[in-house]
Parts: C-alpha cells; sequence; structure tokens
C-alpha cells in the first residue's frame, strides 16, 4: 500500500537512501517482484475483458477473464487474476467494460465491389447488375482495382468484427495479397 506508493514515487523523484527503513523495504519489493516475473511466462498479449463469450463451452459467458495471445495464436483463456499471475505481457489490454466475441465469419463476399458502393443501390438486381455493375467491372476491374477495393473491405470487416472472410471475385491473387496485408 503506502509503501510501494513511496517506492514508485522514490522512482520517480528524489532517490531514498537503501539505509532508511523505507529504502530497505522498496529494494525487497523490487526484488520480489523481479522473482515473480522471473517464474511468469512471457506472451505478446493479455485481453481482459469484463464479460468473456467462448465458443466452447456452447451459451457461456465467463466474467473477469484474459484471454492469452502469443505468436498469433490464442494460448490460453483463464480467470483475470490467474493471467495475472501467470503470464507476462508484452502488451496488455484491458476492457473493462465490454464483452469479448470471436471473430465473427462473412462467408460470401465480393470484397472488391466495396468500391461499387451507392452506384445504382435503388435499382431492382437485374437492372443493377445489367445497367451499372457490369459495365463498370467491363471498364475498370484490374488487379489493382481488386487489391484497393478488397482492401478497404477488409479494413471495414475487421472494425464491425468479421476476422474471416470467403471471397469469390475476379483476380482473386490480387484479393489474398490485400487480405494478408491487413
Amino acid at each position: 500500500g503506502r509503501v510501494e506508493r513511496r517506492c514508485r514515487l522514490e522512482r520517480a523523484a528524489t532517490p531514498i537512501s537503501p539505509d532508511s527503513p523505507i529504502g530497505a523495504r522498496c529494494a525487497l519489493i523490487r526484488r520480489n517482484t523481479s522473482n515473480r516475473l522471473l517464474n511468469m511466462e512471457s506472451v505478446d498479449l493479455v485481453i481482459e475483458a469484463r464479460w468473456v463469450v467462448p465458443i466452447v463451452p456452447r451459451a457461456a459467458v465467463l466474467e473477469d477473464h484474459a484471454v492469452v495471445v502469443h505468436e498469433g495464436r490464442i494460448l490460453a483463456l483463464l480467470p483475470r487474476e490467474l493471467a495475472h499471475a501467470r503470464y507476462a505481457p508484452a502488451e496488455r489490454v484491458v476492457l473493462a467494460t465490454h464483452a469479448l466475441t470471436p471473430g465473427l465469419v462473412n462467408l460470401h463476399t465480393h470484397a472488391a465491389m466495396a468500391l461499387f458502393r451507392g452506384i445504382g443501390d435503388d435499382l431492382p438486381l437485374m437492372q443493377w447488375l445489367q445497367q451499372r455493375i457490369w459495365p463498370l467491372e467491363k471498364a475498370l476491374v484490374s488487379p489493382d482495382f481488386v487489391y484497393d477495393g478488397t482492401r478497404i473491405a477488409a479494413l471495414e470487416m475487421l472494425r464491425s468484427g468479421s476476422t474471416c472472410c470467403s471471397d469469390m471475385y475476379f483476380y482473386p491473387e490480387a484479393a489474398v495479397r490485400a487480405l494478408r496485408g491487413v
């Protein structure tokens, strides 16, 4: 409590003599903290959330839990306090008032068509395709068009919670390059 605050202040202001009772206590606190960190596993990221909604078990909502991520993979899902005790993350994200859910999967996209958004959207489907979209695709679609449109769509999907998609459009290599770059 009070001694720990003094120790933190001591580092920011005038040093406390190590011979003083407070200085000795600060040294002990630093040594214990260092020993505790030595026994912790280093990971890239710990995300703490008020609620975590896992895929398994079905219909569960876990309160005050953490998701541990290392090298792009979920390593653990456990109570927040256990995560604090076991892991030393390079980054910690605290979502005190949020629910953390699995990413959504968009199973039908023509991602590059984000660049056509709003064009003739008041028309019936066949009229929209025949009079607006197909002529524009013939004139404009290229690997660069697909890359740029897919990149925009991927950023929008991520922003709204979709972490995977099944895209079907022209120049799939350009779409893959855009998706991997996001």
